[in-house]
């Protein structure tokens, strides 16, 4: 599996060992391509491991993902006092801005999470 260059998880741990990765990534629309392929290849391996054994632990599942994703656009805006007049002036002070923000998180039984920490050559550290 490729490494990562987007996604930059933290971990947590239940008390029966399960891990949970949780990921944010934010990016511009030049690398969102990128990123969607990143995840795309993080959950196809998943999926080609332990493809029928998805699913919440409560129901035997050895994994689980929750994704979402936000497109966010912004512009700045220039905000001066007219002193004078004694109120605020705005003006459009520049191009819109937009980002791509994805959030990933993984519910992974113990086994499942060391095998993709050695996959991805990772070192996770829990609470």
């Amino acid at each position: 599996m490729e490494p990562l260059r987007f996604l930059e998880f933290d971990c947590s741990e239940d008390t029966e060992g399960r891990q949970t990765w949780d990921a944010v990534a934010s990016v511009t629309p030049r690398h969102w391509p990128a990123l969607q392929g990143e995840v795309a290849g993080l959950l196809a391996w998943l999926h080609r491991c332990y493809g029928d054994r998805q699913g919440p632990a409560e129901d035997g599942g050895l994994w689980d993902f929750d994704l979402h994703g936000l497109v966010e656009r912004s512009a700045p805006q220039e905000i001066r006092f007219d002193g004078a007049r004694g109120e605020l002036r705005l003006a459009a002070a520049g191009s819109e801005t937009v980002r791509h923000t994805l959030t990933l998180s993984l519910s992974l039984d113990p086994a499942v999470a060391d095998r993709l920490a050695e996959a991805l050559g990772l070192e996770i550290e829990g609470d």
